[in-house]
């Protein structure tokens, strides 16, 4: 994607955006009350998660 001269860094932003809504809804559909420090840490397991794909080999 850098070849195509595309910007990492804000696709990354919104992948982990769009996965943290995601994870809100489900929450939610379990009838399951995020509390604020659910809500906190849900970026950095995002971000971790990420990660984590993006250095799979």
């Amino acid at each position: 994607m850098k070849n195509e001269g595309k910007d990492v860094t804000e696709m990354n932003a919104e992948m982990k955006e769009a996965a943290i809504r995601l994870l809100e809804s489900l929450a939610a559909i379990d009838e399951y009350s995020l509390t604020d420090q659910d809500k906190a840490s849900l970026g950095d397991i995002v971000e971790a998660a990420l990660e984590m794909f993006i250095n799979k080999r």
